[in-house]
């Protein structure tokens, strides 16, 4: 019986850190490209991307939509952490890596480019994020999808936190969608 107990710790243990096992970072190359550095603490998540062990750049490309005054990146970064909530549901990392190797997805924090909604990293910026992780996460990372025809953002998809990735939700119960908080420029 004990060691019955003990493989389900185990098999619950390898399960929880296979979900987490990697780290990505935001960041921008000399060609002014967007990148993202993936570090992994799995040498199969990174060789499954990028055919490197322990670490790998990729590109992300630019949304579509991403530059100028955007509708739904208005509601993106106004609403995050009030009706973009992160519903406590753990990601798995091949869900993370799938979107990743598809190559249609965009990553935004409270450091990213596309915000033309607050100052660069303001400090009640870095608040709407950081309420998105129930951890201390200075710089929570959202992935948004694209479509895969035109690079447009998609989809509201999940948050990377120190201690994993984690579904975001939009609560549409908030007034939040009134047409006065969203004009079109």
């Amino acid at each position: 019986m004990i060691k019955f107990l003990l493989l389900i710790m185990m098999s619950l243990l390898v399960f929880n850190s296979h979900s987490f096992a990697f780290q990505v970072t935001p960041n921008w190359n000399a060609k002014l490209e967007k990148e993202i550095t993936i570090e992994c603490s799995e040498p199969t998540q990174c060789l499954e991307i990028c055919d490197e062990e322990k670490s790998c750049t990729v590109k992300e490309d630019t949304c579509t939509n991403c530059l100028g005054s955007d509708v739904f990146l208005t509601f993106i970064f106004n609403e995050m952490g009030r009706v973009i909530q992160n519903n406590q549901s753990a990601i798995l990392a091949s869900e993370v890596i799938d979107l990743i190797k598809s190559g249609f997805f965009t990553t935004i924090n409270s450091k990213s480019v596309y915000n033309h909604v607050d100052s660069y990293n303001s400090l009640s910026l870095r608040r709407k994020f950081r309420s998105l992780c129930s951890d201390s996460t200075q710089y929570p990372l959202v992935f948004i999808s694209q479509d895969n025809r035109n690079r447009k953002l998609d989809e509201i998809l999940f948050v990377q936190c120190d201690n994993g990735f984690y579904q975001l939700e939009i609560d549409y119960n908030q007034d939040t969608l009134r047409e006065d908080n969203y004009p079109l420029y």
